[in-house]
């Protein structure tokens, strides 16, 4: 899955949306009116990142269905 993502045929590369020291929240858009959002802990240490529906560019109340898809 994490492949068709980065393969996606709309071919926009995302953005850094949000950064806090070593959090980053990054938002791209992919065909079919879709949004890829990575959630990325860049320490080496257990923390929580957060993003909210502006920093992605959707409008407050946006219903979504979301999938995790791990990279190791």
């Amino acid at each position: 899955m994490v492949f068709a993502v980065n393969q996606d045929k709309l071919g926009v590369q995302g953005k850094k949306v949000k950064n806090d020291t070593n959090l980053e929240v990054w938002a791209g858009s992919l065909s079919g009116n879709k949004t890829a959002v990575i959630l990325w802990n860049r320490s080496s240490s257990n923390a929580t990142v957060t993003a909210s529906w502006s920093d992605i560019g959707l409008k407050l109340g946006t219903k979504v269905d979301a999938r995790d898809l791990w990279v190791v």
